[in-house]
């Protein structure tokens, strides 16, 4: 990380600000509003992927198309803090990131949950998200989960 022990002269060259105060300083803060960073790599679970983080959002942008031909947009990690709960904030929220990411140029979208989240599950069956089904566990997981799910789940 630029900043950090090296060769000093490497360090005069920095393009950007050094994150190295926020790791030692816990009252420091960014002299920006948004970090901005891309991993141009490719691992076992991913490839070369974008990122923008401002305060607590975090928008990725994956380079690499792994979904049939067809560039998705990809919903990640949103929730409502505790506090606002039931306060009918979430399809709001949904309904902007889904215009965004259709501004943005993605056709579709998709996003990934877990099985114990009903209410955030209602919420995206709601706006027509539909499982995929990879496997027979997979099947048998929804098809148990479908007698708690207010709107029609097609898969």
């Amino acid at each position: 990380m630029t900043g950090l022990a090296g060769d000093s002269k490497h360090n005069t060259d920095m393009d950007g600000e050094s994150l190295v105060p926020l790791l030692t300083n816990p009252a420091a803060k960014l002299k920006r509003q948004a970090l901005y960073w891309h991993y141009p790599h490719y691992y076992a679970t991913t490839g070369p992927v974008s990122s923008i983080r401002q305060g607590d959002w975090k928008l990725l942008e994956y380079f690499e198309d792994n979904h049939g031909g067809k560039s998705l947009g990809r919903i990640h990690w949103v929730a409502i803090i505790p506090q606002q709960q039931g306060s009918g904030l979430a399809k709001p929220l949904l309904t902007a990131i889904c215009k965004r990411l259709k501004e943005l140029g993605h056709s579709k979208t998709y996003l990934t949950t877990q099985s114990v989240r009903l209410p955030a599950i209602n919420l995206y069956a709601k706006f027509r998200f539909t499982p995929v089904i990879d496997s027979d566990g997979d099947r048998e997981i929804w098809e148990k989960l479908q007698k708690y799910i207010k709107y029609p789940l097609s898969f």
